[in-house]
């Protein structure tokens, strides 16, 4: 084969190669043409919560329908937003951490559509991607924390039906009609975190679950004026103390030695 045959035949090829690229354009261009801008590969699903979810919103329902409008699968950014003072590159950065996270269940009052909190639900037994779980419950405590949104978690497990969400939530209790010739009882309230007793839950964490604990004080009951120690997830995590001013006295005793010793302490609720 000489030069001038091998120039031929390399050109040829250049000349194939352009033609069926050219080819292939076209082609895609009078299929675009043909698909509609707004067309997608779509179906509607056949339910927006599962069943589980589904009797939890309606146990919510029941419980605080008369107080709050209750949203579900809410977005996070409808929620939530940057401060005025947030920068460009900040307000880029909490966009695009935020974006796609949704909330299982908003709880606004019904009077003028504020936002009361933020309900959770959460699998407290299930191991599949622990990692995961653990970076979005400090997502949402974070982000509720920094906006001062009530946060409550409650386990998709559990069956609702006969427990006082209300309670739970609001710290009122529900009202319930008594039976014939039954009394109506006059079960303890606690009342929402206590800010003069909060020291004494700062630096702590859950001797049980390593969640977050809060202090909590009795307003009615036979245990009113009493204070507690429990977990942020009771009664799904049942730690839960009593604490007296005198052993509050002696708690702050010992993180004040221990604090010079280490930045943490001992537990004392195991005595």
């Amino acid at each position: 084969m000489s030069f001038t045959d091998f120039t031929n035949n390399g050109t040829v090829i250049v000349v194939v190669t352009i033609i069926i690229a050219l080819a292939l354009i076209e082609i895609f261009v009078i299929n675009r043409r043909h698909i509609p801008k707004y067309s997608f590969a779509l179906q509607r699903r056949s339910k927006i919560l599962s069943p589980a979810e589904k009797n939890f919103f309606e146990c919510l329902v029941n419980a605080l329908g008369e107080e709050f409008h209750i949203f579900t699968k809410v977005a996070m950014l409808d929620v939530v937003q940057a401060t005025p003072a947030a920068g460009y590159f900040e307000r880029r950065r909490i966009q695009k951490r935020l974006q796609g996270e949704c909330l299982d269940f908003v709880l606004c009052k019904k009077h003028d559509l504020s936002i009361f909190g933020i309900v959770e639900l959460e699998n407290f037994e299930k191991r599949d991607n622990q990692k995961e779980k653990l970076n979005r419950e400090v997502l949402v405590s974070e982000v509720c924390k920094t906006t001062h949104l009530k946060l409550f978690y409650f386990d998709i497990r559990q069956d609702y039906a006969d427990v006082d969400i209300r309670r739970l939530v609001t710290g009122r209790q529900a009202k319930r009609r008594a039976e014939p010739g039954q009394m109506s009882g006059s079960p303890s309230h606690l009342t929402v975190d206590n800010s003069q007793y909060e020291m004494y839950a700062k630096n702590r964490s859950c001797p049980q679950c390593n969640g977050e604990v809060v202090t909590k004080v009795a307003v009615k009951g036979k245990h009113i004026g009493q204070k507690y120690l429990l977990c942020k997830k009771y009664p799904y995590c049942d730690y839960r103390t009593q604490v007296t001013d005198q052993n509050m006295a002696k708690i702050q005793e010992k993180q004040s030695a221990e604090a010079a010793k280490s930045a943490g302490f001992k537990d004392w609720s195991s005595g």
